[in-house]
């Protein structure tokens, strides 16, 4: 499971008053946890996934795949990951509209990667792959390229029917959780050096451009990097329609319009 750091109120259980009733969450305490466990949530789940469907939406972000398929509950100790839910979710998608993906934001480690795609691709579409993100950054600031290579070699070659999601940035913080202490302070005087371009001690709230100064060399070497174009070339052929993506959060009545225009590889 990824290391998530929040205010205090995360991960547990808090009273509302007008509900007369405790609820329980993994994030803020005004995102009650949904329990996606429950047969009728995810019936809820497919039949508001299918809604948009029809309304022309052509690929769903899902946020924080481990903890919405995890057992959930105050009383539960070491949460158990459902992933069979995930293959219910693309068996929908694909009988409702056929060329319809789901892009899974999972940072977990390399060797649990294939548990989201499945072993024979028949779980998520796609994944970002935070291990090389991170490390890219992070040979960029340290002219050390060493990690990066060890996590392009450490990434799984995913099944035929999946994609790897290289990217930059999007619209979560650039999560530096997974590199050491020492690693993660010299991205943040290279790219975020003032507090409050930092977030949770682990993550940079910057875009690309800021970050780098403005320094059109520096951004095209990004942009041209050979893993972020050869995915951006396959995912372009997979998904030439796609122009929406719908962010499904994982809290009560959260599912945010997302526009992702897939122009030159660049949302």
């Amino acid at each position: 499971m990824p290391s998530v750091r929040c205010p205090a109120s995360a991960n547990g259980t808090t009273g509302d008053r007008e509900a007369k009733a405790w609820y329980f969450h993994r994030f803020y305490d005004f995102q009650p946890d949904l329990n996606t466990s429950h047969p009728e949530v995810q019936a809820e789940i497919l039949k508001i996934m299918g809604f948009w469907i029809q309304l022309g939406v052509s690929g769903f972000r899902m946020d924080a795949v481990p903890f919405i398929i995890s057992t959930k509950g105050p009383t539960i100790q070491e949460p158990k990951q459902q992933f069979d839910m995930l293959r219910r979710f693309r068996e929908f998608l694909q009988w409702r509209q056929g060329d319809c993906i789901v892009l899974a934001e999972a940072n977990v480690l390399p060797q649990t990667d294939m548990d989201y795609f499945g072993k024979d691709g028949e779980r998520m579409h796609m994944m970002f792959n935070f291990q090389v993100n991170q490390n890219l950054f992070y040979a960029l600031a340290a002219a050390d390229t060493r990690p990066l290579i060890k996590a392009l070699k450490a990434t799984k070659q995913r099944p035929a029917t999946a994609q790897w999601g290289m990217f930059l940035r999007n619209h979560d913080e650039l999560d530096l959780g997974r590199l050491q202490e020492r690693q993660r302070q010299r991205v943040f005087r290279a790219f975020g050096p003032e507090k409050n371009m930092q977030l949770y001690d682990r993550g940079i709230r910057r875009r690309l451009a800021p970050m780098l100064g403005g320094d059109r060399r520096r951004i095209e070497l990004l942009l041209r990097n050979p893993a972020i174009v050869r995915n951006r070339l396959k995912v372009e052929s997979a998904v030439s329609n796609a122009r929406r993506v719908l962010d499904v959060q994982n809290d009560i009545g959260s599912f945010d319009a997302y526009v992702w225009q897939f122009v030159g590889g660049q949302p």
